[in-house]
């Protein structure tokens, strides 16, 4: 009998030996896990910040290129009732797209109406406040350049869609 309490005594410390190897190795393992994963976001989070100080960079050489210009600054509207195709671009476009503005004198509710248009695609509308002023620096050509200032979109709730988004400088001629 005492032969089998000291067996399992020792079964026991044996397990608890084992428990705790097994445990620290764990946690060594974790511990890794949560390094990768550190340095993973810390070289997305450098690869960020390096991508947006170049796009401000060339933001600021066409603000620098065109001081001679006027300009204005303009929310892209509508952007949620165009396509998907439309949708899923306009949080990637930059300082470095082409962004093209066209009259849209058909449009039902607005006769100075000028989309938004990128590659073909229609991503939007100018706000209809400036639609009537920056139809008429189309028809004078008095618009130098169109340079996307941001974009990207916001998701307030995890359940929503996300809700896209784009500001544009407009370059022109008084």
């Amino acid at each position: 009998m005492n032969a089998f309490l000291v067996c399992l005594d020792f079964a026991f410390i044996l397990f608890l030996w084992w428990g705790y190897v097994n445990s620290k190795e764990e946690k060594a393992k974790e511990e890794q896990k949560k390094k990768e994963l550190q340095d993973y976001l810390d070289k997305a989070q450098k690869e960020r910040e390096a991508k947006e100080k170049a796009l401000k960079e060339k933001y600021d050489a066409i603000a620098k290129e065109y001081k001679d210009y006027a300009s204005m600054d303009v929310e892209v509207k509508g952007i949620f009732a165009r396509s998907a195709r439309a949708k899923e671009l306009v949080p990637e476009l930059t300082v470095n797209d082409e962004i093209k503005l066209r009259k849209e004198p058909t449009n039902a509710y607005d006769p100075f109406a000028v989309k938004v248009m990128y590659d073909r695609i229609h991503l939007g509308y100018v706000p209809a406040d400036d639609s009537e002023f920056i139809t008429g620096l189309i028809d004078r050509k008095a618009i130098k350049k169109v340079v996307v200032q941001c974009a990207g979109d916001t998701q307030i709730e995890p359940w929503d869609k996300p809700d896209p988004y784009m500001y544009l400088t407009i370059y022109y001629e008084e």
